[in-house]
């Protein structure tokens, strides 16, 4: 586990994958740098992408809105502000992390002023 930091390195991920699996360090990778590229692409395709449970990326879009639609078409994509990506954890990992159910680890660099 990634303890005393406020997030985990790849580097990380693909050696506790690579500790708990029979694959080596080299396929982890090679694995993750596979995830990441075809999420990307299926995004880039307008679709969203559920990864069992973990949960679901999608894309959403914020943009300046149209009096008409043929403003709308006329404008396009320049009408586009920002493309942002949403996540949505699975029921599993809702479960998990619940406050009930979750042991989370103590943060050195928090403090009440």
């Amino acid at each position: 586990m990634c303890i005393n930091i406020s997030y985990c390195r790849r580097i990380s991920i693909i050696i506790f994958i690579f500790a708990l699996t029979l694959c080596g360090s080299a396929e982890v990778k090679a694995v993750l740098d596979a995830l990441q590229y075809e999420v990307i692409d299926a995004l880039q395709n307008g679709n969203s992408v559920r990864l069992g449970d973990l949960g679901s990326f999608r894309l959403s879009i914020k943009a300046n809105g149209s009096d008409t639609s043929a403003e709308a078409k006329r404008t396009g994509a320049n009408a586009i502000k920002a493309v942002n990506v949403q996540f949505t954890k699975s029921v599993a990992m809702k479960e998990a992390l619940s406050p009930s159910n979750a042991e989370f680890a103590l943060q050195a660099d928090i403090t009440n002023d």
